[in-house]
């Protein structure tokens, strides 16, 4: 079973998830939401279902603000989770 790494900050009172192999990232308002997004955000990126790969949560360093986060991950795209 394939295994995503999920790095996970805390970011005020909020937590911003990014999972480096789809290079995207997202804010969770949400603590119990973290893994649930992870795992949707994975599957709506790769084509995949929700309960065929595993993920790995790592903290990682805490952040002032997602515009913090922002400004300095040029390189990777925010996922916007599409409204249902």
């Amino acid at each position: 079973m394939r295994q995503y790494l999920v790095k996970v900050h805390c970011c005020g009172s909020r937590w911003l998830i990014h999972v480096p192999a789809v290079e995207r990232w997202t804010p969770v308002d949400d603590k119990k939401a973290i893994e649930s997004t992870a795992r949707t955000m994975i599957a709506d990126l790769t084509g995949v279902l929700p309960d065929s790969f595993g993920v790995d949560l790592a903290a990682d360093r805490v952040l002032v603000s997602v515009e913090e986060y922002a400004a300095g991950q040029a390189a990777l795209q925010r996922w916007h989770p599409a409204r249902v």
